[in-house]
């Protein structure tokens, strides 16, 4: 039977409602289990209409991943409580299926995604900011009813991916930019309203980095920005104190040692939560159960084993050298992306968050985008 051929400007429109509508219902909770649906339809669509390029050949990044993943489950067959692994694993679908779609639907299809996460971006930052200034940043989270945000540290998630919106906004022609200006500022006002340290520690080491980069010309309004964020988080660390480092440096210790106990797989995806109390740390700094250790190497190492950590670590690699060697002229934004997101995965992100997933398989959907074999 012959297959049914749909005019470019029918996929890519119907691809991006989808993928706009998918992303967006994470502003939400009452929509967030739409997700996983609304990709998989995406993903139908273009394979029906041959827009998803599965004929061709797994590289060297495809073939990595597809050892986590397997490595993931070999870990999460052999948990303490497989059907905790299991159930909490559900963000590891929404991430395979926005992988395939971004790194072989082509450069429209990653477009509408980085654009529907900008606007996601602005929609939670103006949801934290329509509160009353007196309410507290955990308050204000809890209130904003957003599933990406538990925690005050997890608008981190908008700097993974401010050199990919940053570079949009500066190929935009004039008239487009303001929505991009919008949503920046948007975000960088609920990050004051939210008093993350990390998130201005990654902000000024950020603006560093660039200034660095741009050393041949000195940039005002750059200077202003590390000046401004080196002041907010020297108020921010007074006023909090060390507690919250003392209290990962805890964590940290409990993940190491159940590394030890289970160096090969691990006590299973998600498992770090339910096993670290059994961990002899001392007098505990925070009472409170806490399910990531705020190190992601260390979560992986403690979950999935030295070799689940291994293949992952690996898979970052060659995903950095394919950015590397791409010859596009977002090269140098998309590797920002990948530091970003590497260095806030070092000290906060975990695989327990949804974003985390979103934005990694956004990122390695873009490292180096496989090409379709040409007919001879």
């Amino acid at each position: 039977m012959r297959r049914r051929q749909a005019s470019w400007s029918t996929t890519a429109s119907l691809t991006g409602v989808l993928l706009v509508v998918a992303l967006l219902s994470q502003a939400w909770a009452v929509a967030a289990s739409w997700i996983l649906p609304l990709l998989a339809l995406a993903g139908l669509w273009l394979a029906w209409t041959d827009e998803l390029r599965l004929g061709a050949a797994p590289d060297a990044l495809e073939l990595a991943l597809a050892a986590w993943l397997l490595l993931w489950l070999m870990s999460a067959a052999t948990a303490l409580d497989r059907a905790h692994a299991l159930a909490l694993s559900v963000p590891t679908l929404v991430f395979l299926l926005l992988f395939v779609l971004c790194r072989r639907g082509g450069e429209g299809v990653r477009r509408v995604t980085i654009d529907s996460l900008a606007a996601l971006a602005g929609l939670q930052a103006l949801s934290l900011l329509a509160m009353p200034p007196d309410v507290s940043p955990p308050a204000r989270v809890l209130a904003a009813d957003s599933p990406w945000l538990l925690v005050p540290n997890d608008g981190a998630w908008w700097l993974c991916l401010w050199p990919l919106w940053w570079r949009r906004l500066t190929e935009a022609a004039p008239a487009g930019r303001w929505p991009w200006l919008v949503t920046l500022v948007a975000q960088l006002a609920a990050f004051a309203v939210l008093q993350s340290r990390l998130v201005w520690l990654v902000l000024a080491a950020g603006c560093v980095v660039v200034w660095g980069v741009q050393r041949r010309r000195l940039h005002l309004g750059w200077l202003v920005a590390m000046a401004v964020s080196a002041a907010a988080l020297s108020l921010l660390w007074i006023g909090k104190g060390m507690s919250s480092v003392q209290a990962r440096l805890q964590l940290w210790q409990a993940a190491w040692s159940l590394w030890r106990s289970h160096p090969w797989l691990g006590v299973g995806p998600h498992g770090f939560g339910l096993a670290y109390r059994s961990v002899d740390v001392g007098t505990w700094v925070d009472p409170r159960q806490t399910p990531w250790p705020h190190q992601l190497v260390l979560e992986l190492m403690a979950n999935t084993g030295l070799l689940g950590s291994v293949a992952f670590v690996t898979m970052g690699v060659i995903a950095f050298r394919c950015v590397q060697q791409d010859d596009g002229t977002g090269r140098r934004a998309q590797a920002a992306a990948l530091i970003t997101f590497a260095t806030i995965s070092m000290l906060e992100a975990s695989p327990l968050r949804m974003w985390w997933w979103v934005v990694l398989a956004v990122l390695l959907g873009g490292a180096r985008p496989v090409q379709a074999r040409t007919s001879p």
